[in-house]
């Protein structure tokens, strides 16, 4: 644990942190791309409020990278919430969370997972929490170790004789995407702006596997591939697939931004008055793709051996201990 964290753990609650910890130490990353607010009704007296989100880091195949999920808090005494609190509980921007234990919920009368009819799960979990809550954050550090695991013998990936012996171009062209770009970033776009000149995207970094732009930093592209006729209003729109998508960029038209773009809304880079995150133009030249659900997407399987984060040490304190008897 460096300095850092001990401050940290010093200044938050290290054994509630612990205490919400169990069998495995389930731990999941997810970015949340939508909230429904039901107020109070008669027959309950509590406010529902309804939380969408993928799954953008596991280690666990009960929740794998992709999975959609929901989750419903409850909360009573709501009738004095100011609107702006309920604004920032149905934010779009999405924010990544740490989700500890998360489980599938069982409907009580028909014992089959919960689904929304999207096919969305629905979970219960112990605790989450943003991942630019610096406090938890770091003491999740200290207590689990977190970092990328490092694999015992080379991994496998496809050799040059493979590729240039392959009949799949998306291979071989993906491969030459790689070699010319510095910058590769796995993102969720959150909003997009269409215009007669061309399509800005705005996005949340999820992963940073080349370059030296930080995890949920804010970016943009542009393309001028896609636009309207000309004379055209321009379009906004705010996506809710919340589709993982890998950007390719080079460095050298990268250009950090300033606090808080006003454009880059509802997403921001600031939390508690304090920045942490920071916001980037990756210019007119990128190339971009889904994670999955694309043939670029899946050459990339091919030639790149990316390793989930994983616990590869345990604080004893947060150890699993199963009762006696249970």
């Amino acid at each position: 644990m460096n300095e850092e964290q001990i401050i940290s753990c010093q200044q938050g609650n290290m054994e509630v942190l612990s205490s919400y910890l169990g069998s495995g130490n389930m731990v999941v990353m997810a970015c949340v791309y939508k909230a429904e607010w039901e107020p109070p009704s008669s027959k309950n007296g509590k406010g529902k409020l309804t939380s969408y989100a993928t799954v953008v880091r596991s280690p666990h195949r009960d929740f794998p990278v992709g999975a959609k999920i929901r989750w419903i808090n409850y909360m009573e005494e709501v009738s004095d919430i100011p609107k702006e609190t309920l604004d920032q509980w149905q934010s779009l921007a999405g924010k990544l969370i740490y989700i500890i234990n998360p489980w599938r919920k069982l409907q009580k009368e028909e014992g089959d997972i919960a689904t929304a009819q999207d096919g969305t799960e629905e979970i219960s979990y112990s605790f989450n929490f943003p991942i630019a809550d610096h406090t938890y954050y770091n003491n999740l550090r200290a207590v689990l170790d977190i970092p990328v695991k490092t694999a015992s013998s080379p991994p496998r990936v496809a050799t040059q004789a493979e590729i240039d012996n392959d009949h799949d171009n998306f291979l071989r062209g993906t491969a030459r995407k790689l070699r010319q770009n510095d910058v590769v970033l796995a993102v969720i776009i959150y909003k997009y702006v269409s215009t007669d000149q061309g399509t800005t995207f705005y996005a949340r970094v999820i992963q940073s596997l080349r370059g030296d732009i930080p995890v949920e930093a804010l970016v943009k592209w542009t393309s001028p591939y896609q636009k309207l006729p000309a004379g055209s209003p321009p379009v906004t729109k705010t996506t809710l697939s919340c589709y993982l998508t890998y950007v390719l960029s080079e460095s050298k038209n990268v250009k950090e931004l300033g606090e808080d773009p006003e454009d880059f809304k509802p997403a921001s880079t600031v939390y508690s008055s304090q920045v942490l995150l920071g916001a980037y133009d990756l210019g007119n030249h990128v190339d971009y793709f889904p994670m999955t659900e694309s043939d670029p997407g899946r050459a990339m399987k091919k030639l790149l051996h990316i390793e989930p984060a994983k616990i590869t040490a345990e604080s004893e304190a947060a150890r699993f201990k199963p009762e006696s008897g249970k």
